[in-house]
């Protein structure tokens, strides 16, 4: 794999990882799935430890050197900031009114992925000079590490694929 490659799907992944992990950190209880997928719902709190406990799962397992350290914590704020943008785009979905105009509500939708878009090229570009520094064997964690497994995974696309009154 071409090395340019390599680091575009290394950046892309940790976007899309964070993505999830902040959607699932900051957004409220969906409803309630069918019986047999039932497990209880996280509150806000939960959801925002959940996502302290990613980005240090990701800090962790990149064991960085001495000299990586010091280029961590842009990439932490951005990555912070992403969830942030995440978290004011739930809330503003959930405390509006209903609106039945599905222009108004594209228009809307629209202008969140641009807010996350955003929040996720800030955080390719913190992530760039310490990405440049990485290990093959500490690149090759990092693509695990963004990986959305279990639990997480699984609500985020009960949230974003409307499964939670379907399956």
């Amino acid at each position: 794999m071409k090395p340019r490659h390599l680091f575009t799907s290394a950046i892309a992944a940790i976007g899309t990882g964070l993505i999830a992990a902040s959607a699932l950190a900051q957004q409220t209880a969906p409803p309630a799935p069918p019986a047999a997928m039932s497990r209880p719902s996280l509150s806000s709190e939960d959801r925002a430890a959940m996502m302290d406990a990613h980005i240090a799962a990701i800090h962790a397992g990149l064991k960085l050197t001495p000299d990586q350290e010091k280029l961590w914590p842009p990439v932490e704020a951005a990555a912070r900031d992403m969830a942030k943008v995440a978290t004011d785009a739930r809330a503003t979905r959930t405390a509006g009114t209903p609106d039945n105009d599905p222009l108004e509500r594209m228009a809307r939708m629209g202008d969140m992925m641009s807010q996350r878009g955003t929040a996720m090229v800030k955080v390719a570009t913190a992530a760039r000079p310490l990405y440049a520094t990485l290990s093959d064997d500490q690149k090759r964690r990092l693509r695990l590490l963004m990986r959305p497994t279990g639990a997480r995974h699984e609500d985020h696309h009960r949230e974003h694929h409307g499964w939670n009154d379907r399956h």
